[in-house]
């Protein structure tokens, strides 16, 4: 891990460490999972500190514990992802919070509007709807799943996924996107049920800035303006994001959430 990644998870932790949070509150089981290994690496790695910060304040606004996980480089494997969400152990009032940032791709007769997320490290793949199928039999009282990842097709029978995924996601033009506590609380502890979103709808690739992902960022700046809101609500966290995209990319996404 490099320095600078040392350095977030430190300030994040510190940060938390003087909200003071009851030892009873309930936790952000949070996975972040960057490939920092192609060229998409400096995109990612700006992917993870705005997601660090974003979870540390959600954490500091709400009085909520963070148990954050930061998969990149050699650790970004099938293998390895599988395990943390087969293994994260959510009470009933917690929140499990499950972010990938890196090359996607869908097979041509894909009958899910959902990508596949590759890993390089593994050089495999997996479905997106596997993690979801897996998060939903949690215990978790809200499930939040972000993919900021390419979804365009591959035949069936392309052996060189690893070459094709590689120069699907794109890079956005420089300065496309210059990016309370009652709506963090709002949010994340006075919501219920799983929210769902990817960087983009079938057949369309995502795009990267030097500052990050564009839909990453478009969500994070969407989220951030959401809770100065009267009402906030998810719905216009979401809508907002893909007004933030504009032309670039379309974001689709599903919340099946209680009335808000």
């Amino acid at each position: 891990m490099s320095s600078v990644l040392r350095k977030c998870i430190i300030c994040i932790t510190a940060l938390y460490c003087f909200t003071n949070a009851p030892l009873t509150a309930s936790t952000i089981h949070a996975l972040i999972a960057a490939d920092t290994l192609t060229k998409v690496k400096y995109s990612s790695r700006e992917d993870i500190k705005c997601m660090c910060n974003a979870l540390g304040k959600i954490a500091q606004e709400t009085g909520m514990q963070l148990n954050l996980t930061i998969a990149s480089g050699k650790k970004l494997s099938k293998n390895h992802i599988t395990r943390w969400v087969q293994n994260v152990d959510p009470e009933p009032d917690d929140v499990v919070f499950f972010y990938f940032t890196g090359h996607g791709f869908r097979i041509a007769n894909s009958k899910s509007k959902w990508p596949e997320l590759f890993f390089v490290s593994s050089k495999n793949a997996k479905k997106m709807t596997f993690y979801i199928d897996k998060l939903k039999k949690k215990n978790a009282r809200l499930n939040i799943v972000l993919c900021d990842c390419c979804n365009n097709s591959l035949s069936q029978d392309d052996v060189q996924i690893a070459k094709g995924i590689g120069k699907e996601r794109r890079r956005v033009p420089k300065n496309y996107l210059h990016p309370d506590k009652y709506g963090y609380k709002k949010l994340f502890l006075e919501t219920s049920g799983f929210i769902i979103a990817s960087g983009s709808v079938p057949g369309r690739s995502a795009w990267t800035t030097k500052s990050g992902g564009l839909f990453t960022r478009a969500f994070l700046r969407s989220l951030q303006k959401e809770t100065t809101e009267q009402y906030p609500n998810w719905s216009h966290v979401f809508k907002q994001t893909s007004v933030l995209c504009n032309i670039m990319q379309e974001p689709q996404y599903q919340l099946f959430i209680g009335k808000e």
